[in-house]
């Protein structure tokens, strides 16, 4: 495990393994330790890198604006690595896409799991949630915020009439809410 200094930026990153070149990008929620149980066997067959993306986990954010992409690409600079298959979760899936459009000489694959996609166009009623969702975090109310998204995926996200999936993903957010109130205490 590394650290690199980016102009004013400090970026974690782990490295391990041999073979082709992947890179693992973290979900929003997460940060590298999100890659953990696949870790062991990734690195067994690829020469992996993971990092903790700006703002996220060990790594600062820059006082100046910045492109997460821009970051990625330079980490692969850093490291010597020309060309790589991407592997990016949720908000790591959108910036794993955004290197693909910026630099797609860079890229030997895509492998994306729910991306984001930077710059999509949102109704308002998705709009009207990020805005109570941030209103709610910055409150300090986590527990409030990891039931607004349980709602909102509830109703947007699982398929009509109910399922599992609104029970996983409460789960999933009150966990991470517990995380983030222990971090920051």
């Amino acid at each position: 495990m590394a650290t690199i200094i980016l102009d004013d930026l400090t970026l974690f990153h782990d490295i391990s393994g041999s073979g082709e070149p992947i890179v693992l990008l973290h979900a929003g929620i997460c940060d590298h330790r999100m890659w953990d149980p696949q870790w062991p066997h990734i690195t067994q067959r690829y020469h992996a890198v993971r990092l903790d993306l700006p703002g996220f986990g060990r790594s600062t954010l820059p006082s100046a604006a910045f492109a997460q992409h821009d970051v990625v690409l330079r980490l692969m600079d850093h490291l010597g690595i020309n060309r790589a298959v991407l592997i990016g979760a949720s908000f790591g899936g959108g910036v794993a896409l955004d290197v693909a459009l910026v630099a797609p000489d860079r890229v030997r694959g895509l492998i994306l799991a729910a991306p984001a996609v930077n710059g999509a166009v949102l109704g308002p009623e998705v709009e009207a949630f990020g805005d109570q969702e941030d209103a709610l975090i910055d409150s300090g109310d986590l527990d409030g915020a990891a039931r607004s998204q349980r709602r909102f995926l509830a109703c947007r996200v699982a398929p009509r009439g109910g399922g599992c999936r609104s029970r996983t993903a409460t789960g999933r957010f009150q966990h991470a809410a517990r995380v983030i109130r222990r971090a920051r205490s």
